[in-house]
């Protein structure tokens, strides 16, 4: 096993332009270097059960926050390529605080660091900050020896804390378990289960006590012969401790290279430049360790520029062709500083080059693309228009798209524009526009609000679903028309049998559809109602005069007695897991719309949680119970849910939108709720939606009040 001391990043040649308040008093330029290393041994080889790296996995799951000496928040980045080369701060004490990995009670993902280090900016100064963050997370490896492999042909090994469970199989030997032990908490309960080769079903549980975190603790499933003939041997477990916090070596993972433009150049802009007009184009590469390729590639670079190739690597290419292209009008110099380790390139395109491009109006598109020796890739682009047009009309994404509205946008050649003359408008229309002009609307932009730098936008309302339009920018004092671009609204649709009217039976289980509509939502009665080992009549969730009524039932399991909470959720109730006394529910069912809000009529009667139902952490002896509603718009596949090993987690990369509800008070009348869904990636629709509501938000951790109720009724979804 190799070991290593995990890094997250190396954030090097941070600048700091250090500047006073007061003008009088100018404090010069300082730097701060800051290295940033995780204290932690893992095995580097397969350690999850995702493909994606562990380390590139920590690096996007990175959070680094500077505050001042109050504790102030300055800075907060959320992964590493957020951190700018430049930042600008007073002289002062300040502190950086960086977290990476999950901080989740438990997970196969990755681990989850902490660690923080004080610095003082002085004038002039340059600072080099060592912020080394030590792992926090409980680390579990289950190896299955020789024997038990060869005698048992399944065998399975649960782990748990108090808050977290994971389930290890021997398809996957090599993978870690990362927990978060709760506060005071010293134990790991196990258990394994295992199939012998005849058929014979194993049990055995165990705890280890002292737990630690930062220890990684291996628990080898093994054999003891004995004379019995059933099975062929007893199982047992070696636990072996192995610190992580102990350094072996250091790997380290520079940021991606940084591609910006010099003397006024936007790459995040486009280039407008008026016909037969020329200009020098500089771009600068910057990157933490040497650079290896920097590739520019354009459709028209042969036709068009007269260079040998539309794509090469101006780093790497032979000096016969390096010198054809620098003779055409496109250079480049670099160097690699080994002691600050920076690697820098200058592109220069010369304005002959441009010319050749400039002669009639066109677009052109130069890719650039940076590779540094860490395979650290940044691509970039940079858009060039040649255009005697004030404005050109800009193709809108799916962001500026919805149900009733949208986002129009063009861009301004400010070459020409002159904003104390022009006026600047949008006419937009449907198919019927094309035939009768008369049916288009032109809505004017304001200078002052729509006109931002180089970009025009307006938001235009009361539009129909599912409609495609037609749109094209006008300015004042412009001969050319624009060009016309098109989009598609959303849909407006509803969620089936969305007012609870339409109710069937499953056995004993009243189900959330029927012979008229589809079935859509489900919730946790087929499980309490049709599985043997739970007892009869306890359907969680029925129907109440056409309002779906759930409230938080005592179950007996076997000879164990726990809590159910009401629930209802779009998708369905997969099965019943007898042994480990638990069910799997799949979340989330087919939708592609994008609403902005979701109303429903509620009412509730909450109960004290008692001793039995209680849980630290959660909710405990003597509260009230919380009842709970959220919604998740989800691109992906749809959550498998199973409150032992897997739960839903509103800030997976799936969902692209969340909005939640809960309340612990008494409301004796239906009342209106409105909650508005918050979009963390509005560039994608989502393929389910996911609705999930219960008397008891705990329920999942078996906490509550037994005889909490929830009432939900006409769950509506509300498009803009």
């Amino acid at each position: 096993m190799q070991r290593s001391r995990y890094y997250i990043y190396y954030l090097l040649g941070i600048l700091f332009l250090l500047v006073s308040c007061r003008e009088e008093e100018i404090i010069g330029e300082g730097t701060l270097r800051l290295k940033v290393t995780m204290d932690g041994d893992v095995t580097t080889s397969t350690v999850t059960r995702s493909t994606e790296s562990l380390t590139d996995k920590l690096n996007e799951n990175c959070q680094v926050q500077i505050r001042n000496s109050e504790g102030g928040l300055l800075r907060d980045y959320k992964k590493l390529d957020e951190v700018p080369e430049t930042l600008q701060f007073l002289s002062g004490s300040y502190k950086v605080e960086v977290k990476a990995g999950l901080n989740v009670p438990a997970t196969f993902d990755m681990p989850y660091y902490e660690g923080e280090a004080p610095f003082t900016i002085k004038s002039g100064s340059a600072e080099t900050i060592d912020v080394n963050c030590a792992i926090q997370s409980t680390v579990v490896q289950i190896v299955y020896s020789d024997d038990v492999s060869e005698t048992f042909k399944d065998a399975q090994v649960t782990v748990s804390t108090s808050t977290g469970t994971l389930t290890f199989d021997k398809a996957h030997p090599d993978v870690l378990g990362y927990y978060i032990l709760p506060s005071g908490e010293l134990e790991l309960n196990w258990q394994i289960t295992a199939v012998a080769q005849n058929g014979k079903t194993f049990n055995k549980s165990g705890t280890i006590l002292q737990a630690e975190r930062g220890v990684k603790y291996i628990l080898t499933l093994q054999r003891e012969t004995t004379d019995s003939t059933e099975g062929g041997g007893i199982l047992t477990i070696k636990v072996q401790e192995e610190p992580l916090r102990t350094i072996s070596e250091t790997i380290v993972i520079s940021k991606n290279p940084d591609i910006t433009g010099n003397n006024g150049l936007d790459l995040n802009k486009t280039l407008f430049l008026n016909v037969n007009e020329t200009k020098e184009l500089n771009i600068s590469v910057r990157a933490t360790t040497a650079l290896e390729a920097l590739t520019l590639s354009c459709e028209q670079f042969k036709d068009l520029g007269g260079l040998p190739l539309n794509s090469f690597n101006i780093l790497g290419i032979a000096d016969n062709l390096k010198e054809e292209i620098k003779a055409a009008g496109i250079s480049c110099t670099s160097e690699y500083d080994v002691k600050k380790e920076i690697a820098t390139a200058n592109l220069t395109i010369s304005p002959d080059f441009i010319r050749k491009f400039t002669d009639i109006e066109r677009e052109v598109v130069i890719k650039l693309s940076a590779r540094d020796a860490n395979q650290k890739l940044k691509e970039e682009k940079l858009d060039i228009t040649v255009s005697n047009a004030v404005a050109l009309t800009t193709p809108i994404g799916l962001e500026d798209i919805w149900t009733y509205s949208a986002t129009l946008r063009a861009t301004l050649n400010l070459n020409l524009y002159q904003p104390s003359i022009e006026k600047l408008s949008f006419i937009y229309w449907t198919e019927e526009g094309n035939e009768d002009e008369s049916l288009r609307t032109t809505i004017e932009v304001d200078n002052a609000t729509g006109v931002k730098e180089d970009k025009i936008e307006c938001r235009i309302t009361d539009l129909k679903p599912k409609t495609k339009y037609y749109y094209q920018v006008k300015a004042q004092t412009q001969q050319t028309e624009s060009e016309i671009c098109t989009f598609i609204t959303g849909g407006n649709s509803q969620l089936p049998n969305n007012s609870f009217d339409h109710w069937s039976q499953n056995g004993n289980a009243w189900m959330l559809y029927d012979s008229e509509v589809e079935y859509f939502w489900d919730s946790g009665n087929i499980g309490t109602m049709n599985d043997v080992p739970f007892n009869a009549g306890a359907n969680t969730t029925t129907n109440d005069n056409g309002s779906v009524r759930m409230e938080t039932h005592k179950l007996k399991v076997l000879s164990i007695i726990k809590l159910a909470a009401g629930n209802v959720f779009t998708g369905n109730f997969v099965e019943t897991d007898i042994s480990a006394q638990t069910a799997e529910l799949s979340f989330g069912r087919p939708f592609t719309d994008r609403p902005q809000k979701m109303s429903f009529r509620y009412k509730y009667s909450p109960q004290t949680v008692g001793e039995d139902f209680s849980k630290e952490g959660y909710i405990t002896k003597g509260e009230t119970d919380i009842a709970y509603i959220y919604i998740a718009l989800i691109n992906g596949s749809p959550f498998k849910i199973k409150p032992t090993d897997y739960m839903f987690n509103k800030n997976d990369a799936r969902v692209i939108a969340y909005a939640e509800f809960s309340t612990n008070e008494t409301v004796n009348e239906f009342t209106e709720k409105e909650i508005t869904l918050e979009y963390s990636n509005k560039t994608v629709k989502p393929t389910h939606i996911l609705v999930v509501a219960t008397s008891s938000k705990y329920g999942d951790y078996f906490a509550g009040a037994v005889g909490s109720v929830l009432w939900l009724d006409d769950v509506e979804l509300v498009y803009e």
